[in-house]
């Protein structure tokens, strides 16, 4: 059980650098596009939509589970921490408010309330209607790529750890860049 932990740690931190290197506005966005940003997050149901976003990582939550070979109990125990952690711990109006924030600050104002009347017509509702599940069900593709791609990307990660060892082991390997 331990190893879990420290494996399930370990992708949570991966998960995490690459989440944490998204863009976020360092100037605050005028005023209207903030209003725009924040009448388009409504339109498209961006709250609810959050909970969409995390439905769509439980394929790779799964995946995990398969590849440490679960029993169901174990499984069921990921999959629910997994869950409370995002329902308990995560800080769903601090991602919603810098969500609108980045919004504001990627588009103008008349973009944005050209969007929020896009989400307005037919079209639109269809998109917020679909979207999540076509999300979900592209990230299960992706994993299930990533799954028949294991051995080349540990080839590959082979060859970079024998690299840097030889590297490192080289006279004077601890005087480059200087």
């Amino acid at each position: 059980m331990r190893k879990l932990l420290s494996i399930v740690a370990a992708w949570v931190g991966f998960a995490g650098m690459g989440m944490a290197q998204s863009p976020s506005p360092e100037t605050t966005p005028p005023a209207g596009s903030l209003k725009a940003a924040e009448k388009l997050a409504e339109v498209m149901n961006l709250k609810g939509q959050m909970g969409g976003g995390f439905e769509a990582l439980m394929p790779m939550i799964k995946g995990m589970a398969d590849s440490m070979m679960l029993a169901t109990e174990e499984r069921t125990a990921l999959e629910s921490t997994f869950r409370q952690w995002y329902l308990e711990d995560f800080d769903h109006a601090k991602i919603l408010a810098e969500t609108v924030k980045l919004y504001a600050s990627t588009f103008t104002e008349e973009e944005l309330i050209i969007l929020a009347e896009f989400y307005t017509t037919p079209a639109g509702r269809k998109a917020l209607t679909v979207m999540p599940e076509l999300m979900k069900r592209s990230v299960v593709m992706a994993a299930a790529e990533s799954k028949a791609k294991q051995e080349q990307l540990k080839a590959r990660l082979d060859r970079l750890f024998t690299e840097k060892v030889s590297l490192a082991l080289e006279p004077g390997a601890g005087k480059r860049g200087n």
